[in-house]
Protein backbone atom coordinates (compact mmCIF):
# COMPACT_ATOMS: atom_id res chain seq x y z
CA UNK A 1 0.00 0.00 0.00
CA UNK A 2 1.31 3.05 -0.77
CA UNK A 3 -0.22 5.87 2.01
CA UNK A 4 0.01 9.35 2.16
CA UNK A 5 -0.41 10.42 5.43
CA UNK A 6 -1.00 14.68 5.77
CA UNK A 7 0.33 15.93 8.92
CA UNK A 8 2.69 13.47 9.51
CA UNK A 9 4.84 15.13 11.10
CA UNK A 10 4.07 15.30 14.66
CA UNK A 11 1.77 13.47 16.80
CA UNK A 12 -0.95 10.69 15.71
CA UNK A 13 0.05 11.70 11.94
CA UNK A 14 3.62 10.49 13.42
CA UNK A 15 2.53 7.41 14.03
CA UNK A 16 0.98 6.42 11.82
CA UNK A 17 3.65 7.38 9.69
CA UNK A 18 5.71 4.62 11.81
CA UNK A 19 3.14 2.12 12.09
CA UNK A 20 2.61 1.91 8.35
CA UNK A 21 6.37 1.64 7.44
CA UNK A 22 7.26 -1.00 10.24
CA UNK A 23 4.96 -2.97 8.12
CA UNK A 24 6.68 -2.25 4.82
CA UNK A 25 3.91 0.25 3.11
CA UNK A 26 5.31 3.13 1.70
CA UNK A 27 4.83 6.28 2.95
CA UNK A 28 4.83 9.93 1.91
CA UNK A 29 4.40 11.98 4.98
CA UNK A 30 3.38 15.60 4.76
CA UNK A 31 4.31 18.41 6.97
CA UNK A 32 5.05 21.97 7.32
CA UNK A 33 8.64 21.44 9.39
CA UNK A 34 11.11 20.84 6.94
CA UNK A 35 13.21 19.36 10.01
CA UNK A 36 10.59 17.23 11.51
CA UNK A 37 9.91 15.58 8.28
CA UNK A 38 13.85 14.73 7.59
CA UNK A 39 13.79 13.74 11.51
CA UNK A 40 11.38 10.97 10.28
CA UNK A 41 12.81 9.92 7.21
CA UNK A 42 16.30 9.41 9.36
CA UNK A 43 14.59 6.86 11.15
CA UNK A 44 12.57 5.43 8.61
CA UNK A 45 14.98 5.61 5.80
CA UNK A 46 13.94 3.92 2.17
CA UNK A 47 10.41 3.49 3.27
CA UNK A 48 9.38 7.15 3.01
CA UNK A 49 9.68 10.42 1.02
CA UNK A 50 8.73 13.71 2.31
CA UNK A 51 6.36 16.12 0.75
CA UNK A 52 6.86 19.87 2.75
CA UNK A 53 3.91 22.20 1.97
CA UNK A 54 0.84 24.25 3.27
CA UNK A 55 -2.38 22.94 2.91
CA UNK A 56 -3.90 26.64 2.60
CA UNK A 57 -1.61 27.17 -0.61
CA UNK A 58 -3.57 26.91 -4.05
CA UNK A 59 -0.41 25.71 -5.58
CA UNK A 60 0.40 23.27 -2.77
CA UNK A 61 -2.99 21.57 -3.62
CA UNK A 62 -2.07 21.06 -7.46
CA UNK A 63 1.20 20.02 -6.94
CA UNK A 64 -0.40 17.31 -4.22
CA UNK A 65 -2.74 16.17 -6.70
CA UNK A 66 -0.08 15.08 -9.48
CA UNK A 67 1.91 13.97 -6.80
CA UNK A 68 -0.79 11.26 -5.78
CA UNK A 69 -1.41 10.32 -9.37
CA UNK A 70 2.51 10.20 -10.18
CA UNK A 71 3.00 8.02 -7.01
CA UNK A 72 0.19 5.53 -7.51
CA UNK A 73 -0.98 6.38 -3.44
CA UNK A 74 -3.82 4.42 -3.25
CA UNK A 75 -4.32 5.10 0.40
CA UNK A 76 -5.26 8.98 1.46
CA UNK A 77 -4.95 9.91 5.79
CA UNK A 78 -6.22 13.28 6.47
CA UNK A 79 -4.52 14.22 9.69
CA UNK A 80 -4.29 17.84 9.40
CA UNK A 81 -5.60 19.87 12.27
CA UNK A 82 -5.75 23.29 14.05
CA UNK A 83 -7.31 24.11 17.14
CA UNK A 84 -7.40 27.60 19.59
CA UNK A 85 -7.04 28.15 23.43
CA UNK A 86 -8.72 31.60 23.09
CA UNK A 87 -12.39 31.85 23.57
CA UNK A 88 -14.78 32.50 20.81
CA UNK A 89 -15.21 35.98 21.43
CA UNK A 90 -11.48 37.01 21.99
CA UNK A 91 -10.50 34.79 18.45
CA UNK A 92 -9.04 37.19 16.15
CA UNK A 93 -11.25 36.98 12.61
CA UNK A 94 -8.03 35.85 10.72
CA UNK A 95 -7.69 32.67 13.10
CA UNK A 96 -11.16 31.64 12.74
CA UNK A 97 -10.62 31.89 8.59
CA UNK A 98 -6.91 30.09 9.11
CA UNK A 99 -9.21 27.31 11.22
CA UNK A 100 -12.16 26.86 8.95
CA UNK A 101 -9.42 27.23 5.98
CA UNK A 102 -7.81 24.18 7.44
CA UNK A 103 -10.06 21.97 9.26
CA UNK A 104 -12.89 22.01 6.60
CA UNK A 105 -12.68 23.89 3.22
CA UNK A 106 -8.98 23.20 2.37
CA UNK A 107 -9.28 19.31 2.95
CA UNK A 108 -12.30 19.05 1.05
CA UNK A 109 -10.78 20.66 -2.12
CA UNK A 110 -7.95 18.61 -1.79
CA UNK A 111 -10.05 15.22 -1.61
CA UNK A 112 -12.12 16.16 -4.25
CA UNK A 113 -9.47 15.48 -6.53
CA UNK A 114 -8.70 12.30 -4.56
CA UNK A 115 -11.84 11.13 -5.25
CA UNK A 116 -11.67 12.03 -8.75
CA UNK A 117 -8.25 9.83 -8.99
CA UNK A 118 -9.60 7.05 -7.42
CA UNK A 119 -13.35 7.28 -9.10
CA UNK A 120 -11.43 6.24 -12.00
CA UNK A 121 -9.30 3.57 -10.65
CA UNK A 122 -12.31 2.41 -8.71
CA UNK A 123 -10.03 1.62 -5.67
CA UNK A 124 -8.76 3.21 -2.85
CA UNK A 125 -9.14 4.53 0.37
CA UNK A 126 -9.73 7.91 2.01
CA UNK A 127 -9.67 8.35 5.79
CA UNK A 128 -10.57 11.83 7.31
CA UNK A 129 -9.06 11.75 11.43
CA UNK A 130 -12.07 13.62 12.74
CA UNK A 131 -12.41 14.18 16.64
CA UNK A 132 -15.84 14.06 18.94
CA UNK A 133 -16.43 17.79 18.62
CA UNK A 134 -17.88 16.58 15.57
CA UNK A 135 -20.38 14.95 16.98
CA UNK A 136 -21.17 17.04 20.25
CA UNK A 137 -21.23 20.46 20.17
CA UNK A 138 -18.65 22.43 22.22
CA UNK A 139 -18.21 25.85 23.87
CA UNK A 140 -16.23 29.16 24.58
CA UNK A 141 -12.62 28.21 22.87
CA UNK A 142 -14.14 24.98 20.96
CA UNK A 143 -17.21 26.51 19.17
CA UNK A 144 -15.42 27.13 16.23
CA UNK A 145 -13.06 24.05 16.33
CA UNK A 146 -16.40 22.26 16.86
CA UNK A 147 -18.14 23.93 13.84
CA UNK A 148 -15.51 22.43 11.20
CA UNK A 149 -15.44 18.99 12.31
CA UNK A 150 -19.01 18.81 12.23
CA UNK A 151 -18.77 20.36 8.63
CA UNK A 152 -15.71 17.18 8.12
CA UNK A 153 -18.30 14.88 9.69
CA UNK A 154 -21.17 16.15 7.22
CA UNK A 155 -18.65 15.91 4.36
CA UNK A 156 -17.33 12.50 4.60
CA UNK A 157 -20.46 10.96 4.85
CA UNK A 158 -21.73 12.43 1.79
CA UNK A 159 -19.25 11.39 0.26
CA UNK A 160 -19.79 7.82 1.53
CA UNK A 161 -22.75 7.68 -0.24
CA UNK A 162 -21.86 8.94 -3.41
CA UNK A 163 -19.26 6.05 -3.47
CA UNK A 164 -22.27 3.83 -3.26
CA UNK A 165 -23.92 5.79 -6.03
CA UNK A 166 -21.41 5.18 -8.51
CA UNK A 167 -21.12 1.27 -7.14
CA UNK A 168 -17.28 1.92 -6.43
CA UNK A 169 -14.97 -0.12 -4.45
CA UNK A 170 -13.28 3.21 -2.48
CA UNK A 171 -12.94 2.91 1.00
CA UNK A 172 -14.16 5.82 3.01
CA UNK A 173 -13.06 6.11 6.89
CA UNK A 174 -14.27 8.68 9.28
CA UNK A 175 -12.64 8.22 12.45
CA UNK A 176 -13.65 10.09 16.00
CA UNK A 177 -11.22 10.24 18.44
CA UNK A 178 -11.00 12.08 22.17
CA UNK A 179 -8.36 14.01 22.95
CA UNK A 180 -4.41 12.89 22.40
CA UNK A 181 -1.47 13.60 24.26
CA UNK A 182 -0.39 15.90 21.34
CA UNK A 183 1.24 19.41 21.08
CA UNK A 184 -1.90 20.99 20.13
CA UNK A 185 -3.28 20.34 23.90
CA UNK A 186 -0.63 20.43 25.92
CA UNK A 187 -1.51 22.61 27.99
CA UNK A 188 -4.86 21.29 29.23
CA UNK A 189 -5.07 20.38 32.52
CA UNK A 190 -6.16 16.77 32.21
CA UNK A 191 -3.35 16.03 29.70
CA UNK A 192 -1.86 13.24 31.34
CA UNK A 193 -5.50 11.54 30.99
CA UNK A 194 -5.47 11.65 27.58
CA UNK A 195 -4.53 8.89 24.52
CA UNK A 196 -1.95 7.58 23.48
CA UNK A 197 -1.36 8.41 19.76
CA UNK A 198 0.77 5.43 19.42
CA UNK A 199 -2.56 3.44 20.80
CA UNK A 200 -4.46 5.46 18.32
CA UNK A 201 -2.27 4.75 15.51
CA UNK A 202 -2.49 0.88 15.86
CA UNK A 203 -7.01 1.07 16.14
CA UNK A 204 -6.20 3.06 12.58
CA UNK A 205 -3.58 0.81 11.18
CA UNK A 206 -5.86 -2.38 11.55
CA UNK A 207 -8.62 -0.84 10.25
CA UNK A 208 -7.34 0.32 7.12
CA UNK A 209 -5.43 -2.70 6.15
CA UNK A 210 -8.29 -4.99 7.18
CA UNK A 211 -8.76 -7.40 3.91
CA UNK A 212 -11.50 -10.05 4.69
CA UNK A 213 -14.96 -9.74 4.18
CA UNK A 214 -15.60 -6.64 6.10
CA UNK A 215 -15.04 -3.29 5.09
CA UNK A 216 -15.09 -0.33 8.72
CA UNK A 217 -16.27 2.62 7.41
CA UNK A 218 -16.47 4.17 11.15
CA UNK A 219 -14.29 4.56 14.30
CA UNK A 220 -14.51 6.01 17.88
CA UNK A 221 -11.50 6.00 20.23
CA UNK A 222 -12.26 7.34 23.22
CA UNK A 223 -10.37 7.74 26.35
CA UNK A 224 -10.69 5.59 29.26
CA UNK A 225 -10.35 8.33 31.91
CA UNK A 226 -11.58 11.30 32.07
CA UNK A 227 -12.08 14.34 34.98
CA UNK A 228 -15.61 15.51 35.58
CA UNK A 229 -15.06 19.02 33.39
CA UNK A 230 -13.85 17.16 30.45
CA UNK A 231 -15.56 15.04 28.34
CA UNK A 232 -13.47 14.19 24.67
Amino acid sequence: MNVLIMGGSGGLGKELSYMFAKNDHQVFIHGRNQNLLNHIKIKLIDKCQIIDGDIKDNNFIDRLEKYISDNNINCFINSVGMYSLEDFIDTDDKDIEEMVLVNFLKPILLQKRIYSIYLNLNFGTIVNINSFAGKKANFGNEIVYSATKFGMRGFTESLKLDVIKNKSKINIIDVYIGAMKTSMLENRIDYDLFIDPKDAAKVIYNSVVEDNSLRINNIEIRRSKYKWRYWL
